[in-house]
């Protein structure tokens, strides 16, 4: 969920909890109603909730008095993880994948109002986030 969430949308993500488990067994038949067990297969999805890694750096004083000296020295310490840049929108919300290429065509971030102003390739992220959104 971490990695894929990283290569489709540009952004890392700490896991908060679990929405959803399913599993599908499918099983086939050939247009004379015979069992082709060739074709059945099993699928498994897993639905988390998770939010977006946010870096924060905080001003460390005491580290500058050591350091007043030492131009090349940093002065503020990184806290949690970076995500790409800490790049945010002119609104200040992340900036998610603007640009396609083979792992997906982009994404983008949406309130719950606006979820049905965006095309979607499926229908989980229109049921998902007023779930979130309520305290679901």
């Amino acid at each position: 969920a971490l990695r894929e969430t990283e290569e489709e949308a540009g952004v890392k993500i700490e896991l908060k909890g679990l929405l959803k488990i399913e599993y599908n067994a499918y099983r086939f038949e050939n247009n004379k109603y015979e069992h082709t067990p060739e074709n059945d297969y099993n699928r498994m999805r897993v639905i988390y909730y998770a939010e977006p890694v946010v870096v924060q750096s905080v001003h460390n004083e005491d580290e500058e008095k050591q350091n007043d000296d030492d131009d090349d020295t940093m002065n503020e310490l990184t806290v949690e993880m970076e995500i790409d840049n800490n790049i945010t929108g002119e609104d200040g919300r992340l900036l998610a994948k603007s640009i396609p290429d083979y792992e997906s065509m982009g994404a983008c971030w949406v309130t719950e109002d606006e979820i049905t102003k965006v095309k979607l390739r499926g229908w989980e992220p229109s049921r998902w986030i007023p779930y979130v959104a309520s305290g679901g």
